[in-house]
C-alpha cells in the first residue's frame, strides 16, 4: 500500500511537470468548482451508517449504506439504474461478508434488532 501511494504521488508530480510546459486554455485557469454540499451529505450518510451498524448488523446496514451513498452521489434515472444500485450493494455485502466472516474468520457486528 505504501509503495502504491508513493507511485501515485510520483505520477502526480510527473504529470504536473509535464503539464507546466503546455499553454493552458483560459477555461483551465478557472478555479475548480467545489461541491461542499456533496461532501457534507456523504459524511452524514456515513454517520448514519455507523449509528445503524449496531442496531441492524453489518449485512443490513452495509447494504443500506452502499445503496444510499450511490443514490446521493448520482441520482438514479430509471429502473436500470435502480437495478445496478441494488446489485452493487448486494455484491458489496456478499463479497465483504465472505472475505471477513468466512475466509478470515473475523466476526462482523450482528444487529441488536435483527440478530442478523
Amino acid at each position: 500500500m505504501a509503495a502504491l501511494s508513493v507511485m501515485l504521488f510520483a505520477a502526480d508530480l510527473w504529470s504536473r511537470r509535464r503539464d507546466r510546459g503546455a499553454v493552458a486554455a483560459p477555461a483551465a485557469l478557472a478555479p475548480e468548482a467545489r461541491n461542499y454540499r456533496l461532501v457534507t451529505v456523504t459524511f452524514a450518510v456515513f454517520a448514519v451508517y455507523v449509528l445503524l451498524l449496531p442496531w441492524l448488523g453489518f449485512r443490513v446496514a452495509t447494504f443500506l449504506f452502499v445503496a444510499a451513498l450511490q443514490v446521493v452521489l448520482e441520482k438514479p434515472q430509471g429502473r436500470r439504474h435502480w437495478i445496478i444500485i441494488i446489485t452493487a450493494a448486494l455484491a458489496t455485502v456478499i463479497v465483504t461478508y465472505s472475505a471477513f466472516e468466512v475466509c478470515l474468520s473475523v466476526l462482523l457486528p450482528r444487529g441488536r434488532r435483527t440478530g442478523f
